[in-house]
Protein backbone atom coordinates (compact mmCIF):
# COMPACT_ATOMS: atom_id res chain seq x y z
CA UNK A 1 0.00 0.00 0.00
CA UNK A 2 1.31 3.43 -0.94
CA UNK A 3 0.49 5.19 2.35
CA UNK A 4 1.47 8.68 1.17
CA UNK A 5 -0.69 8.49 -1.95
CA UNK A 6 -3.57 6.92 -0.02
CA UNK A 7 -3.49 9.73 2.58
CA UNK A 8 -3.76 12.38 -0.15
CA UNK A 9 -6.53 10.48 -1.90
CA UNK A 10 -8.66 10.00 1.23
CA UNK A 11 -8.06 13.50 2.62
CA UNK A 12 -9.31 14.96 -0.65
CA UNK A 13 -12.20 12.53 -1.14
CA UNK A 14 -13.46 13.00 2.44
CA UNK A 15 -13.03 16.82 2.52
CA UNK A 16 -11.12 16.17 5.72
CA UNK A 17 -9.88 19.69 6.43
CA UNK A 18 -13.32 21.20 5.82
CA UNK A 19 -14.96 18.73 8.20
CA UNK A 20 -12.32 19.42 10.84
CA UNK A 21 -12.98 23.16 10.59
CA UNK A 22 -16.75 22.63 10.79
CA UNK A 23 -16.28 20.60 13.99
CA UNK A 24 -14.02 23.31 15.42
CA UNK A 25 -16.63 26.01 14.72
CA UNK A 26 -19.23 23.83 16.45
CA UNK A 27 -16.95 23.33 19.47
CA UNK A 28 -16.21 19.68 18.73
CA UNK A 29 -14.50 17.94 20.36
CA UNK A 30 -14.75 19.60 23.76
CA UNK A 31 -11.57 20.26 25.70
CA UNK A 32 -12.49 17.63 28.29
CA UNK A 33 -13.57 15.04 25.68
CA UNK A 34 -12.11 11.55 25.99
CA UNK A 35 -13.56 9.83 22.95
CA UNK A 36 -13.11 10.34 19.22
CA UNK A 37 -15.48 12.53 17.23
CA UNK A 38 -17.70 10.95 14.61
CA UNK A 39 -15.29 12.10 11.90
CA UNK A 40 -12.25 10.68 13.72
CA UNK A 41 -13.96 7.37 14.35
CA UNK A 42 -14.92 7.29 10.69
CA UNK A 43 -11.28 7.83 9.69
CA UNK A 44 -10.17 4.87 11.78
CA UNK A 45 -12.88 2.75 10.17
CA UNK A 46 -11.99 3.96 6.68
CA UNK A 47 -8.30 3.16 7.22
CA UNK A 48 -9.26 -0.31 8.44
CA UNK A 49 -11.43 -0.74 5.33
CA UNK A 50 -8.51 0.20 3.08
CA UNK A 51 -6.41 -2.40 4.90
CA UNK A 52 -9.08 -5.04 4.34
CA UNK A 53 -9.20 -4.16 0.63
CA UNK A 54 -5.45 -4.57 0.44
CA UNK A 55 -5.71 -7.86 2.29
CA UNK A 56 -8.33 -9.13 -0.16
CA UNK A 57 -6.06 -8.19 -3.06
CA UNK A 58 -3.12 -10.02 -1.47
CA UNK A 59 -5.26 -13.09 -0.86
CA UNK A 60 -6.32 -13.06 -4.51
CA UNK A 61 -2.67 -12.97 -5.56
CA UNK A 62 -1.87 -15.85 -3.18
CA UNK A 63 -4.63 -17.89 -4.81
CA UNK A 64 -3.20 -17.06 -8.25
CA UNK A 65 0.22 -18.30 -7.16
CA UNK A 66 -1.33 -21.50 -5.77
CA UNK A 67 -3.23 -22.12 -9.00
CA UNK A 68 -0.05 -21.54 -11.01
CA UNK A 69 1.83 -24.06 -8.85
CA UNK A 70 -0.96 -26.64 -9.14
CA UNK A 71 -1.09 -26.16 -12.91
CA UNK A 72 2.65 -26.69 -13.24
CA UNK A 73 2.53 -29.90 -11.22
CA UNK A 74 -0.12 -31.32 -13.57
CA UNK A 75 1.85 -30.65 -16.78
CA UNK A 76 4.08 -33.40 -18.25
CA UNK A 77 7.78 -32.70 -17.61
CA UNK A 78 9.37 -34.83 -20.29
CA UNK A 79 10.36 -31.93 -22.56
CA UNK A 80 13.60 -30.00 -22.23
CA UNK A 81 12.94 -26.47 -20.97
CA UNK A 82 13.97 -23.62 -23.24
CA UNK A 83 16.81 -21.35 -22.10
CA UNK A 84 15.09 -18.03 -21.47
CA UNK A 85 17.72 -16.48 -19.20
CA UNK A 86 18.43 -13.52 -21.49
CA UNK A 87 14.74 -12.82 -22.05
CA UNK A 88 13.97 -12.99 -18.36
CA UNK A 89 16.83 -10.66 -17.49
CA UNK A 90 15.73 -8.12 -20.09
CA UNK A 91 12.10 -8.27 -18.96
CA UNK A 92 13.18 -7.83 -15.33
CA UNK A 93 15.18 -4.75 -16.33
CA UNK A 94 12.22 -3.28 -18.22
CA UNK A 95 9.82 -4.00 -15.36
CA UNK A 96 12.23 -2.42 -12.90
CA UNK A 97 12.55 0.64 -15.13
CA UNK A 98 8.76 0.85 -15.48
CA UNK A 99 8.17 0.52 -11.75
CA UNK A 100 10.93 3.05 -11.06
CA UNK A 101 9.31 5.52 -13.47
CA UNK A 102 5.92 5.03 -11.78
CA UNK A 103 7.46 5.54 -8.34
CA UNK A 104 9.35 8.64 -9.50
CA UNK A 105 6.15 10.06 -11.04
CA UNK A 106 4.18 9.46 -7.83
CA UNK A 107 6.96 10.99 -5.73
CA UNK A 108 7.05 14.04 -8.03
CA UNK A 109 3.29 14.47 -7.60
CA UNK A 110 3.50 14.06 -3.83
CA UNK A 111 6.49 16.42 -3.49
CA UNK A 112 4.74 19.18 -5.42
CA UNK A 113 1.15 18.59 -4.30
CA UNK A 114 -0.12 17.68 -7.78
CA UNK A 115 -3.24 15.68 -8.63
CA UNK A 116 -4.37 13.78 -11.70
CA UNK A 117 -2.43 13.51 -14.95
CA UNK A 118 -0.55 16.31 -16.72
CA UNK A 119 -1.86 18.20 -19.73
CA UNK A 120 -1.73 16.26 -23.05
CA UNK A 121 1.60 16.35 -24.87
CA UNK A 122 1.21 18.75 -27.81
CA UNK A 123 4.67 20.35 -27.83
CA UNK A 124 5.10 19.96 -31.58
CA UNK A 125 1.75 21.66 -32.17
CA UNK A 126 2.68 24.59 -29.92
CA UNK A 127 6.02 25.04 -31.71
CA UNK A 128 4.31 24.98 -35.09
CA UNK A 129 1.74 27.55 -33.93
CA UNK A 130 4.52 29.81 -32.60
CA UNK A 131 6.32 29.53 -35.95
CA UNK A 132 3.05 30.38 -37.71
CA UNK A 133 2.69 33.50 -35.55
CA UNK A 134 6.22 34.57 -36.58
CA UNK A 135 5.38 34.15 -40.26
CA UNK A 136 2.00 35.87 -39.98
CA UNK A 137 3.45 38.82 -38.08
CA UNK A 138 6.29 39.04 -40.61
CA UNK A 139 3.83 39.08 -43.51
CA UNK A 140 1.65 41.70 -41.83
CA UNK A 141 4.59 43.95 -40.97
CA UNK A 142 5.98 43.62 -44.50
CA UNK A 143 3.21 45.98 -45.56
CA UNK A 144 4.60 48.59 -43.17
CA UNK A 145 8.28 48.12 -44.09
CA UNK A 146 7.79 47.89 -47.86
CA UNK A 147 8.28 51.67 -48.44
CA UNK A 148 11.88 51.40 -47.18
CA UNK A 149 12.86 48.93 -49.92
CA UNK A 150 13.14 49.36 -53.64
CA UNK A 151 11.84 45.77 -53.90
CA UNK A 152 8.56 46.65 -52.23
CA UNK A 153 6.72 43.99 -50.26
CA UNK A 154 9.38 41.32 -50.87
CA UNK A 155 12.14 43.63 -49.71
CA UNK A 156 10.27 44.67 -46.59
CA UNK A 157 9.64 41.07 -45.54
CA UNK A 158 13.23 40.43 -44.40
CA UNK A 159 13.27 43.31 -41.91
CA UNK A 160 9.73 42.51 -40.79
CA UNK A 161 10.54 38.84 -40.31
CA UNK A 162 13.58 39.59 -38.13
CA UNK A 163 11.55 41.88 -35.86
CA UNK A 164 8.82 39.25 -35.67
CA UNK A 165 11.23 36.39 -34.96
CA UNK A 166 12.93 38.18 -32.07
CA UNK A 167 9.60 39.33 -30.65
CA UNK A 168 7.81 35.96 -30.72
CA UNK A 169 10.90 33.86 -29.92
CA UNK A 170 11.61 35.74 -26.70
CA UNK A 171 7.92 35.75 -25.82
CA UNK A 172 7.79 31.97 -26.35
CA UNK A 173 10.90 31.43 -24.21
CA UNK A 174 9.39 33.70 -21.59
CA UNK A 175 6.36 31.43 -21.47
CA UNK A 176 8.31 28.15 -21.46
CA UNK A 177 11.09 29.04 -19.00
CA UNK A 178 9.46 31.99 -17.25
CA UNK A 179 5.70 31.85 -16.79
CA UNK A 180 5.62 28.08 -16.19
CA UNK A 181 8.22 28.40 -13.42
CA UNK A 182 6.62 31.49 -11.87
CA UNK A 183 4.19 29.22 -10.01
CA UNK A 184 6.73 26.57 -8.98
CA UNK A 185 6.74 25.22 -5.42
CA UNK A 186 10.53 25.74 -5.20
CA UNK A 187 11.07 29.43 -4.20
CA UNK A 188 14.36 29.68 -6.10
CA UNK A 189 12.79 28.36 -9.32
CA UNK A 190 9.75 30.60 -8.81
CA UNK A 191 11.91 33.73 -8.47
CA UNK A 192 14.05 32.63 -11.42
CA UNK A 193 10.93 32.14 -13.53
CA UNK A 194 9.59 35.57 -12.63
CA UNK A 195 12.92 37.24 -13.45
CA UNK A 196 13.18 35.39 -16.76
CA UNK A 197 9.61 36.36 -17.66
CA UNK A 198 10.43 40.00 -16.91
CA UNK A 199 13.65 39.85 -18.95
CA UNK A 200 11.93 38.30 -21.97
CA UNK A 201 9.07 40.77 -21.63
CA UNK A 202 11.53 43.68 -21.71
CA UNK A 203 13.16 42.28 -24.87
CA UNK A 204 9.71 42.02 -26.48
CA UNK A 205 8.84 45.57 -25.44
CA UNK A 206 12.12 46.87 -26.83
CA UNK A 207 11.66 44.95 -30.10
CA UNK A 208 8.09 46.16 -30.62
CA UNK A 209 9.07 49.73 -29.74
CA UNK A 210 12.03 49.70 -32.13
CA UNK A 211 9.85 48.39 -34.97
CA UNK A 212 7.28 51.13 -34.31
CA UNK A 213 9.94 53.84 -34.06
CA UNK A 214 11.53 52.53 -37.24
CA UNK A 215 8.24 52.79 -39.13
CA UNK A 216 7.49 56.20 -37.66
CA UNK A 217 10.83 57.60 -38.73
CA UNK A 218 10.43 56.06 -42.18
CA UNK A 219 7.25 58.09 -42.65
CA UNK A 220 9.07 61.27 -41.60
CA UNK A 221 12.06 60.63 -43.88
CA UNK A 222 9.91 59.56 -46.82
CA UNK A 223 8.33 63.03 -46.84
CA UNK A 224 11.78 64.53 -47.38
CA UNK A 225 13.42 62.04 -49.72
CA UNK A 226 12.33 59.99 -52.67
CA UNK A 227 15.30 57.64 -52.94
CA UNK A 228 16.14 54.40 -51.13
CA UNK A 229 19.88 54.86 -50.59
CA UNK A 230 20.63 54.92 -46.85
CA UNK A 231 16.90 55.38 -46.14
CA UNK A 232 16.58 52.35 -43.84
CA UNK A 233 19.94 53.13 -42.17
CA UNK A 234 18.86 56.67 -41.35
CA UNK A 235 15.50 55.43 -39.97
CA UNK A 236 17.26 52.82 -37.83
CA UNK A 237 19.68 55.39 -36.41
CA UNK A 238 16.78 57.64 -35.55
CA UNK A 239 15.03 54.67 -33.88
CA UNK A 240 18.04 54.01 -31.66
CA UNK A 241 18.13 57.68 -30.71
CA UNK A 242 14.42 57.48 -29.78
CA UNK A 243 15.13 54.39 -27.68
CA UNK A 244 17.97 56.15 -25.85
CA UNK A 245 15.75 59.15 -25.21
CA UNK A 246 12.66 57.01 -24.47
CA UNK A 247 10.73 59.10 -26.96
CA UNK A 248 7.53 57.04 -26.89
CA UNK A 249 5.53 59.58 -28.90
CA UNK A 250 7.59 58.65 -31.97
CA UNK A 251 6.03 55.19 -31.90
CA UNK A 252 2.68 56.69 -32.87
CA UNK A 253 4.09 59.30 -35.21
CA UNK A 254 1.94 57.81 -37.97
CA UNK A 255 -1.07 55.55 -38.24
CA UNK A 256 1.09 52.84 -39.79
CA UNK A 257 3.56 52.95 -36.87
CA UNK A 258 0.68 52.73 -34.37
CA UNK A 259 -0.81 49.75 -36.24
CA UNK A 260 2.58 48.02 -36.31
CA UNK A 261 2.90 48.57 -32.55
CA UNK A 262 -0.47 46.90 -32.00
CA UNK A 263 0.44 43.89 -34.17
CA UNK A 264 3.70 43.43 -32.27
CA UNK A 265 2.03 43.58 -28.85
CA UNK A 266 -0.66 41.06 -29.84
CA UNK A 267 1.93 38.65 -31.28
CA UNK A 268 4.09 38.96 -28.16
CA UNK A 269 1.13 38.00 -25.97
CA UNK A 270 0.38 35.06 -28.26
CA UNK A 271 4.03 34.03 -28.02
CA UNK A 272 3.93 34.05 -24.22
CA UNK A 273 0.70 32.04 -24.29
CA UNK A 274 2.12 29.45 -26.70
CA UNK A 275 5.24 29.16 -24.55
CA UNK A 276 3.17 28.69 -21.40
CA UNK A 277 1.09 26.04 -23.21
CA UNK A 278 4.17 24.29 -24.63
CA UNK A 279 3.99 21.57 -21.96
CA UNK A 280 2.10 20.99 -18.71
CA UNK A 281 1.93 24.29 -16.77
CA UNK A 282 3.93 22.75 -13.89
CA UNK A 283 7.54 22.26 -15.12
CA UNK A 284 8.69 18.66 -15.20
CA UNK A 285 5.23 17.12 -14.66
CA UNK A 286 4.70 16.28 -18.31
CA UNK A 287 8.28 15.02 -18.66
CA UNK A 288 7.91 12.64 -15.68
CA UNK A 289 4.61 11.35 -17.08
CA UNK A 290 6.16 10.74 -20.51
CA UNK A 291 9.01 8.77 -18.94
CA UNK A 292 6.45 6.55 -17.24
CA UNK A 293 4.52 6.09 -20.49
CA UNK A 294 7.68 5.36 -22.50
CA UNK A 295 8.77 2.75 -19.96
CA UNK A 296 5.31 1.15 -20.13
CA UNK A 297 5.44 1.09 -23.94
CA UNK A 298 8.88 -0.55 -23.97
CA UNK A 299 7.73 -3.19 -21.50
CA UNK A 300 4.49 -3.85 -23.40
CA UNK A 301 6.39 -4.17 -26.69
CA UNK A 302 8.86 -6.61 -25.17
CA UNK A 303 6.09 -8.68 -23.56
CA UNK A 304 4.24 -8.87 -26.89
CA UNK A 305 7.38 -10.10 -28.62
CA UNK A 306 8.04 -12.60 -25.84
CA UNK A 307 4.47 -13.88 -25.98
CA UNK A 308 4.80 -14.54 -29.69
CA UNK A 309 7.80 -16.74 -28.87
CA UNK A 310 6.04 -18.37 -25.93
CA UNK A 311 3.33 -19.70 -28.21
CA UNK A 312 5.93 -22.22 -29.40
CA UNK A 313 6.95 -23.23 -25.87
CA UNK A 314 5.79 -26.48 -24.23
CA UNK A 315 2.96 -26.21 -21.67
CA UNK A 316 5.29 -26.96 -18.75
CA UNK A 317 7.48 -24.01 -19.73
CA UNK A 318 4.51 -21.66 -19.89
CA UNK A 319 3.16 -22.94 -16.57
CA UNK A 320 6.54 -22.41 -14.92
CA UNK A 321 6.69 -18.81 -16.17
CA UNK A 322 3.17 -18.17 -14.89
CA UNK A 323 4.27 -19.47 -11.49
CA UNK A 324 7.31 -17.23 -11.49
CA UNK A 325 5.28 -14.14 -12.38
CA UNK A 326 2.63 -14.94 -9.76
CA UNK A 327 5.18 -15.44 -6.98
CA UNK A 328 7.07 -12.27 -7.86
CA UNK A 329 3.82 -10.31 -7.99
CA UNK A 330 2.79 -11.56 -4.56
CA UNK A 331 6.19 -10.69 -3.09
CA UNK A 332 6.10 -7.19 -4.60
CA UNK A 333 2.56 -6.58 -3.33
CA UNK A 334 3.42 -7.75 0.20
CA UNK A 335 6.26 -5.27 0.53
CA UNK A 336 8.53 -5.23 3.56
CA UNK A 337 6.23 -3.79 6.24
CA UNK A 338 3.29 -5.70 7.65
CA UNK A 339 -0.21 -4.49 6.78
CA UNK A 340 -1.04 -3.64 10.39
CA UNK A 341 1.85 -1.17 10.52
CA UNK A 342 0.83 0.36 7.18
CA UNK A 343 -2.78 0.89 8.30
CA UNK A 344 -1.54 2.29 11.63
CA UNK A 345 0.56 4.86 9.71
CA UNK A 346 -2.38 5.66 7.42
CA UNK A 347 -4.69 6.20 10.40
CA UNK A 348 -2.20 8.41 12.21
CA UNK A 349 -1.60 10.66 9.20
CA UNK A 350 -5.33 11.07 8.52
CA UNK A 351 -6.01 11.92 12.18
CA UNK A 352 -3.10 14.39 12.14
CA UNK A 353 -4.61 16.23 9.18
CA UNK A 354 -7.98 16.42 10.93
CA UNK A 355 -6.55 17.49 14.28
CA UNK A 356 -4.16 20.08 12.85
CA UNK A 357 -7.00 21.72 10.87
CA UNK A 358 -9.34 21.55 13.90
CA UNK A 359 -6.76 22.94 16.33
CA UNK A 360 -5.81 25.77 14.00
CA UNK A 361 -9.17 27.57 14.31
CA UNK A 362 -10.79 26.21 17.48
CA UNK A 363 -11.47 28.74 20.24
CA UNK A 364 -10.57 26.44 23.15
CA UNK A 365 -7.68 24.16 23.98
CA UNK A 366 -7.80 20.79 22.21
CA UNK A 367 -8.55 17.67 24.25
CA UNK A 368 -5.63 15.72 25.68
CA UNK A 369 -6.31 12.72 23.47
CA UNK A 370 -5.31 14.77 20.39
CA UNK A 371 -1.75 13.62 21.13
CA UNK A 372 -2.76 9.97 21.20
CA UNK A 373 -3.16 7.68 18.19
CA UNK A 374 -4.20 4.06 17.67
CA UNK A 375 -1.23 1.69 17.90
CA UNK A 376 -0.57 -1.49 15.94
CA UNK A 377 -2.55 -3.56 18.40
CA UNK A 378 -5.68 -1.87 17.01
CA UNK A 379 -5.00 -3.58 13.68
CA UNK A 380 -3.44 -6.79 14.95
CA UNK A 381 -5.85 -8.88 12.89
CA UNK A 382 -4.58 -7.33 9.67
CA UNK A 383 -0.99 -7.87 10.77
CA UNK A 384 -1.72 -11.54 11.54
CA UNK A 385 -3.27 -12.11 8.12
CA UNK A 386 -0.35 -10.34 6.44
CA UNK A 387 2.08 -12.61 8.30
CA UNK A 388 0.12 -15.65 7.07
CA UNK A 389 0.35 -14.47 3.49
CA UNK A 390 4.02 -13.62 3.96
CA UNK A 391 4.76 -17.18 5.09
CA UNK A 392 2.74 -18.54 2.17
CA UNK A 393 4.83 -16.41 -0.18
CA UNK A 394 8.03 -17.76 1.35
CA UNK A 395 6.71 -21.27 0.75
CA UNK A 396 5.97 -20.48 -2.89
CA UNK A 397 9.46 -19.00 -3.30
CA UNK A 398 11.10 -22.14 -1.86
CA UNK A 399 8.99 -24.36 -4.13
CA UNK A 400 9.79 -22.17 -7.13
CA UNK A 401 13.52 -22.33 -6.34
CA UNK A 402 13.39 -26.12 -5.99
CA UNK A 403 11.58 -26.51 -9.32
CA UNK A 404 13.99 -24.12 -11.01
CA UNK A 405 16.98 -26.17 -9.86
CA UNK A 406 15.33 -29.36 -11.12
CA UNK A 407 14.66 -27.79 -14.50
CA UNK A 408 18.21 -26.49 -14.82
CA UNK A 409 19.52 -29.94 -14.00
CA UNK A 410 17.19 -31.54 -16.55
CA UNK A 411 18.23 -29.05 -19.19
CA UNK A 412 21.95 -29.65 -18.54
CA UNK A 413 21.55 -33.42 -18.75
CA UNK A 414 19.58 -33.16 -21.99
CA UNK A 415 22.23 -30.94 -23.58
CA UNK A 416 25.01 -33.32 -22.48
CA UNK A 417 23.17 -36.27 -23.96
CA UNK A 418 22.63 -34.37 -27.18
CA UNK A 419 26.32 -33.54 -27.37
Amino acid sequence: MDVVAKVKELASALDLKEKAQQDALAGRPATDAHSLTIVEAGLVGRARGEGEKELASLESQRESAQRALDTYKKEPKGQVPLDTTVQEKREAQLREAHEGAIAAFKKFKADHGLDGAPAPDDRVTQLMLAALVVIMEGLANSLFFAPASEYGFAGGFFAAFMFSFVNVAFAFLGGVIGLRYAGHTDPAKMVGGMLWTLACGLVCVMTVCLSAWYRGHLDRILTQKDWYDALSFEAWQASLESLAALNFWSMIASAQAFALLGVGVVCAFIGFWKGYSFDDPFPGFGKMFRKQEDAADLLAQFVDEKNSIQLRKPPAELAFEDLKIAVKGLRRALGTEDLGAQVTALTKQLLQIYRDANERIRATEPPAYFNQYPDQQEFRGLATEWERLHKACEGFEREHGRIEQQRKGAGTNAREQGA
